[in-house]
């Protein structure tokens, strides 16, 4: 199922130059990016770096 769903997800949703890659990049560049959630009285936010994609 995870095989079947990488699949998908590479072929429709991400760009043409991006889905030769590997999982391992797409998940690097994806999801590990350096961020901060900051939490106010009434909203959450994220704050991500400046030369975040």
């Amino acid at each position: 199922m995870a095989y079947n769903f990488h699949n998908w997800f590479r072929r429709m949703c991400l760009l043409k130059k991006v889905r030769n890659q590997t999982m391992e990049t797409i998940r690097g560049q994806l999801i590990k990016i350096a961020g901060k959630v900051t939490r106010s009285a009434r909203y959450i936010t994220c704050k991500l770096c400046s030369s975040c994609l």
